[in-house]
């Protein structure tokens, strides 16, 4: 766009104890980019240009307030001075007065009153801006209701000439699987159209290719060089002091029994929930 967002200001100082007189208005230009351009007419007494002739003014009579981007100081503007923003449709020319009577001919109203701009608001003349009447009798209501038919009618005929142009005709697929297309070895035919190109070399050749199971190797004791047999020897003051014991054997709780109780028992001690039951009935009716 040839005008930013925040072009240009104007603003007016009015002088205390003179309404009579016009106020000092300014401009300056807020850093825009296409700029504020002002053309002041020579003559010392000039008269007011009509809006072809403000248009035809010439490209070099008009100054810029700031380069691009930059803000302008403020501008004092006179009256009849010509202010473009941007390009050259977006000219203005400025009148100031100080009071109604003391108005250029080119602001005062004709007698005609041609020139005059209302404020009031129009009124709607258009019928169909007009606000719909409530229907009345059942011959309105009906006529109402076969116009909404021929309304959606003509839409759905729109919609169809619509998929006519713009949709292709889809195919109907195989009727059974045997009509299906074949697998077709796209690798066959790109060495049927380059019989030339070298064959892709394999990165792991067949003989290196493992067919056998992976299978773990069996638990080994540890020498002397593992990392986690030096970090116990130093905890322990040495390696002869390492406990050369099984592990730990896992006990599991019954009865919600917990660490450290008795009623902890092996995992191959442990009885179903079943003999669990039947014990613990044994052990109340021996208790009778």
């Amino acid at each position: 766009m040839e005008v930013s967002k925040h072009h240009a200001r104007i603003f007016a100082i009015y002088r205390k104890k003179q309404f009579d007189m016009p106020p000092n208005v300014s401009l300056t230009d807020t850093g825009s980019t296409h700029g504020t351009f002002v053309y002041r007419p020579d003559s010392p007494n000039p008269a007011p240009m009509s809006r072809s002739r403000v248009h035809q003014i010439p490209e070099e009579l008009f100054f810029r307030l700031s380069p691009e981007k930059h803000a302008s100081r403020p501008f004092d503007l006179q009256h009849l001075d010509v202010i473009r923003f941007g390009v050259q449709s977006n000219i203005f020319e400025v009148h100031m007065h100080g009071n109604a009577w003391a108005s250029c001919s080119a602001c005062q109203l004709s007698p005609d009153g041609a020139n005059e701009i209302s404020l009031a608001p129009q009124a709607r003349t258009n019928a169909q801006d007009a606000p719909t009447k409530a229907l009345k009798g059942p011959h309105q209501a009906r006529k109402t209701q076969s116009e909404k038919r021929k309304a959606h009618h003509e839409t759905k005929q729109h919609l169809r000439e619509l998929k006519k142009v713009y949709l292709k005709p889809v195919a109907p697929g195989p009727a059974s699987v045997d009509e299906r297309p074949l697998y077709r070895d796209r690798a066959s035919a790109r060495r049927g159209l380059h019989p030339d190109a070298p064959h892709p070399v394999p990165r792991v050749g067949p003989s290196e290719l493992r067919t056998e199971p992976l299978v773990s190797a069996e638990p080994a004791p540890l020498d002397a060089s593992n990392v986690g047999y030096q970090l116990l020897a130093k905890m322990a003051d040495g390696a002869e002091h390492i406990p050369q014991q099984a592990p730990i054997a896992p006990r599991v709780g019954a009865q919600r029994a917990g660490l450290g109780s008795g009623a902890l028992v092996e995992p191959s001690e442990r009885r179903s929930y079943q003999e669990h039951a039947k014990a613990s009935t044994q052990q109340r009716y021996d208790a009778l």
